[in-house]
């Protein structure tokens, strides 16, 4: 599966965060078949695989895990490298708990800045704290995902006004956004600004180096975060929506969604309230 795997990302030129979930799909699947061959696989197998991948992760990891190595198979047939086969078409989904959004309120949000601040070290010339400083105010304001943010360069940044854009090749939506931020994120974006560097954020590791990062970061500042990389940088992005929603804004246009239902996803209820039937439920006294 592995170099099935490769081949299908390196034709679909696929951005570095789809390399790194389809790998890790790969290790999944790697470590539960141990080198069995995807002719050999049952709709059996696939059902105790789809338990197995329960079990470790979570049911939604599991659809995802399931939805990268169902799109490498897929292109391994339709290209001829391996032949259709019914069993993996009967690999169904996992049910997924409707849970609350988890964003993070502005008090956590607070302590988590406070402690990347004080974080030592430098990352690509750039002290640790003001790079961790800026990135995560950037993303508090803006709400954007973490692999368009990670590719601004320092041509998108506006000091003047103050904010950056976001282009399009690196959104989902496939449309430029230009984000307004705070003074507290322009101050830190200056302090990170070095001329000979094309990335605002540039990082010297793998994505996921960067994921646990962040996690150790929430976890000294005293902030659960849930497993799975949607508690994380994610997580800043429902904080985002939130907010504006609470403040009577248009949180669909800022996060770039397609329409309102697939913003209602991301409203964390501690922040834009909840049900409250006190007005209309009769006085007991």
């Amino acid at each position: 599966m592995k170099g099935l795997a490769r081949s299908y990302c390196e034709c679909h030129a696929l951005a570095e965060s789809s390399v790194v979930q389809t790998e890790i799909a790969v290790r999944h699947w790697d470590a539960f078949f141990q080198g069995r061959g995807v002719q050999s696989l049952s709709a059996l197998d696939y059902a105790r695989f789809a338990v197995h991948l329960r079990q470790i992760v979570g049911p939604a990891t599991a659809n995802k895990t399931r939805a990268h190595l169902l799109a490498v198979l897929r292109w391994g047939a339709s290209v001829g490298l391996i032949d259709c086969d019914p069993a993996w078409e009967a690999w169904k989904k996992s049910k997924e708990p409707r849970k609350a959004p988890l964003a993070f309120t502005q008090e956590e949000f607070r302590d988590v800045l406070s402690t990347a601040k004080a974080w030592p070290g430098w990352i690509c010339g750039v002290p640790t704290s003001v790079w961790w400083e800026s990135l995560l105010l950037a993303i508090w304001y803006s709400g954007a995902r973490i692999g368009a943010v990670l590719a601004v360069q320092w041509k998108d940044v506006l000091f003047d006004r103050p904010g950056f854009y976001v282009r399009a090749e690196y959104q989902k939506q496939a449309a430029d956004q230009f984000f307004v931020v705070g003074q507290d994120c322009c101050d830190a974006l200056d302090r990170a600004s070095k001329p000979e560097r094309e990335l605002v954020w540039p990082w010297p590791h793998r994505r996921e180096a960067l994921y646990r990062r962040f996690r150790k970061i929430l976890s000294l500042a005293g902030v659960q975060a849930p497993a799975g990389a949607g508690s994380l940088f994610h997580r800043i992005r429902r904080s985002t929506a939130s907010y504006i929603r609470a403040a009577g804004g248009d949180a669909t246009a800022q996060l770039g969604h397609s329409c309102s239902s697939v913003t209602q996803r991301y409203f964390d209820p501690r922040i834009v309230g909840s049900h409250d039937s006190t007005g209309s439920m009769p006085d007991l006294h």
